[in-house]
């Protein structure tokens, strides 16, 4: 019935989230046997409602005994098996929104960049948070208790026709009616749940990226601007939650009215029937009892569609980020990178974000085995673009990098990442100890190691110079200790995965001379044994690179050591000079 309201992808999005039963049948069946047990124990009270009248009417005092003791036993009954049913309901429930919210964000970690380029991390968040339990409800709910609703239709079918058939045939007669108002009520719905989801989507987001910015907020004076950002959103979200509740309401309206006159219509005829003793009174009783419960299941069945409705925007919602948008998940390969003996070459390399202004422009270039290579020009030159190629954040629309003679792209995930480590210029510390933040990425590392890790990043000594040494708590996004301490601090955690090829991109971009330095030193030593990237707006930092390459609008326009390039590449020049210019400005 209700399957004809919806369009081919409708059902399968249903069937994609019934799929969910299957980890927990024996909790789903429990929950079912429950309900119908409920079922049948509602049967007794208005049964024994009826007998009792009828006892009144005879005088009979022992029926009034019998149907008192049924009706405190079916109490009983029922309210002990309403607590396993909701236990069991909420146990399913639970188990179904957690997997749901693993899957989604374990696909998010799975997703390509630019995927994040285009969304919001509150978008991300909604979806974890608000339309995960949509599937469960529908499962647990509508799924459910539509099963529920059907046997309880048929089994309370039976019983109201075998009382009175023309009192039943009224009650059927407002099915049509209530199917009608749900159909039209659904689509109106499903519209209004869309608009909302979007909007809770900005709500996070706005939460989001004002809690992440609290100290730019602050600094900048935008306290106001944000709460009346935020209001607004609020407003919004609000608005949207009560234009739903109306309808919903005024849905629930509809079909009380065409409860409330077939009740008057049932009144009426059941009058006729008594009084001409067609239908005795304790059989209308019960049928008043049993015809409620069969209406409320009847208009169940019929709100099945608006209620599919709502749940269907949250459902694509959550299966665009399971299906990746579209977008083909990060694939690697198979092969194991063990042992580095070549280095890098990047061949013919063409890269844009959006597939119409290339970056990168057919380069080429070679990054030398265990050599110092450094990366310079202008801001947009293409050179965090390259280094977020070499990590597979993006793939190039042409060209290739390979590492001894192998595209980057047949490496297998595990090995890659540990043999490539990478320290950015605002690195990510998370709200745990400096020991947990630096070991994060190698648990089993010993207390030695992290030592001399620390030790190679020139942080060893200040962090034993603190009260808990590396059981210090560095604050979310590590904001307790300065820029420079947390730059030192990534590249431990770098080094601790010893990794054959280092990258660094802007890594003292932002630093005090002192921090420089010690960076400085530690890429010195680490080109010892390694195989190391930087890219550098200052040249200070990368002097002593083995060979530098200078790119100006996605080429290469350059290639040497400092002296070679000072002397011979005007881009060069030009950079070096500008430095030049911009520290005796600022030392006068």
């Amino acid at each position: 019935m209700v399957i004809n309201f919806l369009t081919k992808k409708d059902i399968e999005l249903i069937k994609r989230a019934a799929r969910y039963i299957h980890p927990h049948p024996i909790k789903f069946i429990g929950a079912f046997f429950c309900t119908l047990s409920l079922i049948g124990i509602g049967l007794v009270e208005p049964y024994a409602f009826g007998m009792i009248v009828r006892g009144v009417i005879d005088k009979d005092w022992s029926i009034l005994l019998r149907m008192v003791s049924l009706i405190v036993a079916a109490h009983l009954c029922g309210s002990g098996l309403t607590i396993v049913q909701t236990w069991l309901q909420a146990s399913l429930n639970g188990n179904i929104i957690a997997t749901v919210q693993n899957q989604i964000y374990r696909t998010i970690l799975h997703l390509p960049v630019n995927v994040f380029d285009k969304m919001r991390v509150g978008d991300f968040m909604s979806r974890i948070l608000g339309d995960s339990g949509s599937i469960a409800n529908m499962i647990t709910g509508t799924f459910l208790n539509s099963i529920i609703d059907i046997l309880r239709i048929g089994i309370l079918g039976v019983v109201i026709f075998r009382i009175s058939i023309p009192l039943s045939l009224v009650i059927l007669a407002t099915l049509p009616c209530s199917l009608l108002i749900s159909i039209l009520f659904g689509k109106v719905l499903r519209t209004k749940t869309g608009i909302l989801r979007k909007l809770n989507d900005s709500f996070m987001s706005t939460a989001q990226e004002s809690l992440s910015a609290i100290r730019e907020i602050k600094s900048l004076g935008l306290k106001e601007n944000r709460i009346q950002t935020f209001s607004i959103f609020t407003m919004k979200v609000k608005n949207g939650n009560v234009i739903l509740g109306v309808l919903n309401s005024c849905l629930s309206t509809s079909t009380d009215f065409i409860s409330l006159l077939s009740e008057i219509v049932i009144i009426v005829i059941a009058f006729k029937l008594v009084v001409s003793g067609q239908l005795k009174i304790e059989y209308y009783i019960a049928f008043s009892s049993y015809s409620i419960q069969f209406q409320r299941a009847l208009f169940n069945i019929a709100r099945i569609n608006s209620d599919i409705q709502q749940a269907l925007v949250s459902f694509g919602r959550i299966f665009d980020i399971l299906d990746s948008f579209g977008h083909r998940v990060e694939q690697f390969g198979r092969i194991k990178m063990i042992e580095i003996k070549r280095g890098i070459q990047i061949c013919n390399l063409t890269f844009s974000y959006n597939d119409k202004n290339p970056v990168l422009k057919n380069i080429s270039l070679s990054i030398p085995f265990k050599k110092t290579t450094a990366l310079v020009g202008h801001s947009g030159a293409g050179k965090s673009s390259l280094l977020h190629l070499l990590l597979r954040f993006y793939n190039p629309q042409d060209g290739r990098i390979e590492i001894d003679g192998h595209d980057i792209r047949s490496f297998d995930e595990r090995s890659f990442h540990k043999a490539v480590a990478a320290v950015t210029q605002d690195p990510i510390l998370f709200n745990m100890t400096i020991l947990e933040n630096i070991s994060i990425s190698r648990p089993d590392a010993s207390q030695y190691d992290i030592e001399k890790a620390c030790e190679a990043a020139f942080i060893r000594d200040f962090i034993e110079s603190l009260p808990s040494r590396y059981d210090t708590m560095v604050g979310e996004r590590g904001v307790t200790i300065s820029e420079g301490q947390k730059q030192r601090i990534a590249i431990a955690r770098a080094i601790l995965t010893n990794p054959q090829i280092m990258i660094f991109d802007e890594a003292t971009s932002s630093l005090d001379n002192e921090s420089q330095r010690h960076i400085r030193d530690s890429i010195e030593l680490l080109g010892k044994n390694r195989t190391i990237l930087v890219v550098a707006h200052r040249l200070s930092t990368v002097i002593n690179a083995d060979l530098i390459y200078v790119l100006q609008d996605g080429k290469i326009k350059g290639e040497g050591n400092h002296r070679t390039l000072l002397n011979e590449n005007t881009s060069y020049q030009r950079l070096f000079k500008a430095e030049i210019t911009t520290l005796t400005s600022v030392s006068n």
